[in-house]
């Protein structure tokens, strides 16, 4: 079977870190690559040592603002998944065989992100599991953390050119209403928010004014869309609510998948789902609901604490200690901390 192709596009109007993010894309082990470069300035020509058999470079008569240089990449990129990289930043070896070999592991969904290392001091990781609603609000992933099949493209995904800021987020927000991302737990990606000249990262990169402003712009064009996703939402949670107490769970989980369609990572919908399929004998389908919800809502004692519980009952020791750690570390009321105590006997004791 033939390996699935790749492209990676590069937008770049000559900055001083290019070669090092052209760099990280020739190190790829994912070897049916072509990395499209995107001259933004039609001043810039790249030196001839960047340039391979497998960079196709796109170049333009005038200057191409961010979305209009994302859109000419995208013309250009022929290939079964598409990703981006900035070029001030760059990725790990494995970045692209990690997502693709993921995304073709997992149906259901045409778009799959890393983790991100943020360079700059203090180093962190960011890392986000995905909801849909909660990401209208702020992205979870950096642009190049992401891969996306280039079906999303011919459904009509392409960047506004109305934007001259935050373009990428918008156009996570098309492809969030053709698919659901899957969240890859491996920091591939890597970037620094003191270099680009957005206004969006950090320090010198900052500009509150600008950010402010693109922030406005996308709430204006996406806020009917995600009120109705946030009532539909609450009206589901209700009604199943409703069902689960008169022990209806088949109904209950019929209507979830249902809402989770609409509103996926949901983690009040994927919680409750979770007791349903857990009722209806299938823990395994359950916990996989529950550990989603975790991976969106980290700070929540009670889906930590249902998940420990539920990894013991699966069998699942190490990652019911896990769990209970987190549990712990979560702990604040005196009836969380009586629940966590016999949590812990339980699954510590047997």
């Amino acid at each position: 079977m033939s390996q699935s192709s790749a492209a990676i596009i590069v937008r770049t109007v000559g900055h001083a870190r290019l070669g090092q993010a052209i760099l990280s894309l020739r190190m790829q082990t994912h070897r049916n690559l072509r990395i499209v470069l995107v001259l933004a300035n039609p001043d810039f020509t790249p030196d001839p040592a960047l340039i391979d058999a497998r960079i196709d470079v796109v170049t333009t008569d005038t200057w191409l603002p961010r979305p209009q240089a994302a859109n000419r990449g995208l013309d250009a990129a022929r290939a079964d998944f598409i990703g981006f990289l900035d070029e001030d930043d760059w990725l790990a070896p494995t970045h692209v065989a990690t997502l693709v070999s993921a995304l073709a592991a997992k149906s259901g969904f045409a778009l799959a992100y890393s983790d991100t290392v943020i360079v700059s001091e203090p180093r962190e990781v960011m890392s986000r599991g995905y909801w849909k609603r909660r990401f209208a609000k702020y992205p979870v992933f950096t642009i190049h953390a992401a891969l996306f099949d280039s079906r999303l493209v011919a459904q009509g995904c392409r960047f506004d050119p109305h934007l001259d800021l935050m373009e990428d987020w918008d156009f996570w927000l098309q492809c969030a209403e053709k698919t659901d991302f899957l969240h890859v737990h491996e920091a591939t990606a890597y970037y620094d928010p003191t270099t680009g000249t957005s206004g969006t990262g950090r320090i010198t990169n900052l500009d509150y004014w600008s950010s402010d402003i693109a922030k406005i712009q996308l709430r204006g064009k996406w806020i009917a869309k995600y009120r109705a996703i946030e009532d539909a939402s609450r009206e589901a949670l209700t009604q199943a609510e409703a069902l689960i107490a008169s022990r209806e769970l088949y109904r209950a989980r019929v209507l979830l998948v249902s809402a989770l369609q609409v509103d996926p990572g949901n983690p009040s919908l994927l919680n409750r789902l979770s007791l349903c399929l857990h009722g209806l004998g299938d823990p395994v389908s359950a916990l996989k609901a529950l550990r989603r919800a975790c991976d969106v809502d980290r700070s929540s004692f009670k889906l930590w604490l249902q998940k420990a519980l539920l990894e013991h009952a699966c069998g699942k020791g190490t990652a019911a200690t896990h769990s209970l750690q987190v549990a712990q570390s979560l702990a604040r009321s005196s009836t969380a901390i009586a629940k966590l105590a016999s949590a812990t006997q339980l699954i510590e004791g047997s």
